[in-house]
C-alpha cells in the first residue's frame, strides 16, 4: 500500500491475482496474462500453477503469460505444463513466449549464458511448436539434449495446438521469429 507502507504476504498476492482475474471475467476482459519471474520480488515464478487455479473459477477467459520464460524452462516441460492447463481449462491456454532479457539476473540464478539467449530460443520455441503438433519427435540442435521419439504427455485439447505467441521488445531478433 503506498499510503501505509503496509505490504501483502505471498499468499496475499497471490490469491489477489487468481481473485482480479475471476473480476476481470465478470468485468468482460478477454483474457489474463501473468508474467514470470524469478530470484526477485516479483514472485510469481509458476505461472501455470496460477493460472490453474484461475481456470477453475473461471469459464471464458483466456489464460495466458506475459512471459513465459522460453531460453530458462525446458521446452519439454513447457509443453506438459501448459497442456495440463489447456486440459484442465477446457482449452484456454495461450502461453506468450520471451526471452526475459529485462533481467538478466535470472540467467545467472539458472546458470545460463544470456550471450546464447536468442539460438536457444529459437530453438525452444521450435522445440516446443513440433511438441504440440507432432508425435514421436526425434529433434537435435546446438543448445537442447537431442530428443528421439518423443510424444509428450498429456497432449493439449486445441487442435492442432494452443497458440503460442512471441513476446518481443528489445530484440528484432524476437521480432523476426
Amino acid at each position: 500500500d503506498p499510503v501505509t507502507g503496509h505490504r501483502e504476504t505471498q499468499a496475499q498476492r497471490h490469491r489477489s491475482i487468481v481473485d482480479q482475474a475471476v473480476l476481470a471475467e465478470h468485468a468482460g476482459f478477454s483474457s489474463v496474462h501473468l508474467g514470470e519471474h524469478h530470484f526477485c520480488d516479483y514472485i510469481l515464478s509458476t505461472p501455470p500453477i496460477v493460472l490453474a487455479a484461475i481456470a477453475e473459477r473461471t469459464s471464458s477467459i483466456r489464460l495466458s503469460t506475459g512471459v513465459t520464460l522460453g531460453v530458462n524452462l525446458d521446452p519439454v516441460r513447457v509443453a506438459e505444463d501448459y497442456a495440463t492447463l489447456d486440459l484442465l481449462s477446457g482449452g484456454r491456454v495461450e502461453p506468450v513466449l520471451g526471452r526475459g532479457s529485462f533481467f538478466p539476473h535470472t540467467f545467472a540464478g539458472f546458470g545460463q549464458d544470456p550471450t546464447v539467449a536468442k539460438a536457444m530460443f529459437a530453438e525452444n520455441v521450435e522445440i516446443l511448436v513440433r511438441l504440440w503438433s507432432e508425435e514421436n519427435v526425434t529433434w537435435e540442435g546446438t543448445h537442447h539434449v537431442p530428443l528421439h521419439n518423443i510424444t509428450t504427455q498429456p497432449r493439449p485439447l486445441q487442435w492442432p495446438r494452443p497458440p503460442v505467441w512471441i513476446g518481443a521488445g528489445t530484440s528484432m531478433e524476437s521480432i523476426d521469429l
